[in-house]
């Protein structure tokens, strides 16, 4: 029975804690024979390393001597130097007049990986779930905190028109449009950790990106910071706004440049690479495929494992106050997900950290017109029904719209809207209306009003972006849209653009 048995069967002296019989299935599951097992401790099968060592397992089997039945999970060695599970049942006897202790164990390595398995399936999952609801709230904050921005800018921009070439007041009134227009960057950082940042994406190439962007990391970095620049041989394209991948290499330049108070290399590397689905297994998050591999790795101080788990978090910083705002790398976070890419870091402290960039393989280049410089002001003639539910934002949409030639009619909801539309007999020329509405939204109004007026042309504004549109149901194809806050003239030029103004 000894020597048939299955599980692995060692007899200990109670009192020393030595091996002094094993069977078969010892000798097949370690690689040791039985003479060599002999009169050895536990230290010889175990990892070594505590809980696992010669002590703790002393313990165990004085527990056992003295209390009975013992039962437990061990991290054990066999010959080879492979670790591995074993769970381990303890028991008194008497052999010979003298006391000893059975340790029956078996092989259980599979069970704990699956078992580990899970536990990071589980935590990833939580992990998602977490930032997908802190994204759901930046985007929200970054909504609200648009339309206010769509006044501050809006009522500035019409006042310095209003006012002579050199009145003193216009230098009081840039200072106002230069901080809300930081204010505005902030909120598009969190519209991008949001993953509703509007895009334009094109085939590039990050070798040229990175090439390109040296330039403007070089003064970020400082002269104590050495940038290194490892470019892949033949990358492959990505699919990328180009604004984007800067905001990236910015982000992550000078998040090794913070983790460089005393200079150090910032390298950055990138490669094409191809993931199969063992490597996706064991990196977590990610999927199969072709990618283009963004690495940005610096010997700085490096972060410990708490701090690794929240560095993609919004606002969290380890800077002290006034010296970031901790959206750097919740942006990226944000950026690289948007494009259907995933990121990586590893960092221990004092050892510095290295994120990993994957970003699908694109297609070939293609020739992208350049933006037209921005055009003056387009003034236009005709009527637009403004709907709006923010009467600070509609009060200040009106001034704009008056302020480049068109007459306004002012809706608070929808059903003045649609009542508008039924007692007015006037042409309405224009629907500009708020995609996100109590009641109705801006999609159900427009389906509505063009039942009364069929010829009416329409432009979606909001404080998220044109993604809002998506989530409507309506296709982006012939749908106008602007994106709060909007300058004057941008707003000038896209009516302008709906109307056929030349």
């Amino acid at each position: 029975m000894f020597n048939a048995s299955k599980d692995a069967i060692f007899v200990h002296d109670a009192e020393s804690g030595n091996i002094v019989e094993a069977n078969k299935t010892v000798e097949e599951m370690f690689g040791y024979t039985r003479e060599e097992l002999l009169h050895q401790t536990v230290q010889k099968i175990s990892s070594g390393e505590p809980p696992y060592s010669l002590e703790e397992a002393r313990q165990w089997i004085q527990k056992a001597f003295q209390g009975g039945t013992q039962s437990f999970e061990w991290l054990s060695r066999r010959k080879s130097g492979e670790l591995f599970w074993v769970e381990v049942l303890l028991s008194t006897t008497r052999i010979g007049g003298e006391g000893r202790v059975l340790a029956v164990l078996r092989d259980i390595t599979d069970r704990k990986h699956a078992e580990e398995e899970k536990e990071k399936l589980q935590s990833q999952l939580v992990q998602s779930q977490k930032m997908e609801s802190i994204g759901r709230l930046a985007g929200g904050v970054a909504h609200d905190f648009n339309n206010m921005l769509c006044v501050i800018l809006g009522y500035t921009e019409l006042i310095a028109a209003r006012l002579p070439a050199h009145d003193p007041l216009l230098r009081d009134l840039q200072a106002i449009e230069k901080a809300a227009s930081h204010s505005r960057d902030v909120t598009a950082q969190l519209l991008a950790f949001s993953r509703k940042q509007l895009i334009a994406p094109r085939s590039i190439n990050l070798n040229d990106s990175i090439s390109s962007a040296k330039e403007t990391l070089a003064p970020l970095i400082g002269e104590d910071v050495e940038l290194q620049f490892y470019p892949g041989a033949a990358l492959w394209n990505i699919m990328f706004d180009t604004a984007q991948i800067e905001q990236v290499l910015v982000n992550l330049a000078v998040n090794a440049r913070d983790a460089l108070p005393s200079g150090g290399n910032l390298i950055i590397k990138t490669a094409n690479i191809e993931l199969d689905e063992a490597c996706c297994r064991e990196q977590g998050g990610l999927l199969p495929g072709d990618y283009v591999l963004l690495e940005v790795s610096d010997n700085g101080i490096g972060m410990d494992t708490e701090t690794l788990t929240y560095i993609f978090e919004p606002f969290f910083t380890t800077k002290g106050v006034g010296e970031g705002t901790g959206l750097g790398l919740a942006t990226v976070h944000g950026i690289i997900e948007q494009n259907g890419g995933f990121i990586h870091v590893s960092s221990e402290p004092g050892a510095g950290t290295t994120f990993k960039v994957y970003i699908p393989k694109g297609v070939d280049p293609e020739e992208v017109p350049a933006r037209p410089d921005e055009a003056p002001l387009v003034f236009g003639t005709g009527t637009v029904l403004l709907v709006e539910d923010d009467a600070l934002v509609s009060g200040m949409t009106a001034e704009m719209l008056k302020a480049i030639g068109y007459t306004v009619l002012i809706a608070n909801n929808s059903a003045d809207a649609i009542s508008l539309c039924e007692k007015n007999h006037s042409p309405i020329d224009l629907l500009l209306t708020d995609v996100v509405m109590p009641e109705m939204n801006g999609k159900e109004l427009r389906d509505r009003i063009k039942i009364i007026r069929p010829e009416i042309k329409v432009l979606f504004m909001s404080g998220y972006t044109s993604n809002v549109i998506l989530n409507l149901g309506i296709p982006e194809e012939g749908v106008h849209f602007i994106q709060k806050p909007f300058s004057l003239h941008a707003f000038s030029r896209k009516i302008g653009e709906i109307l056929g103004t030349p």
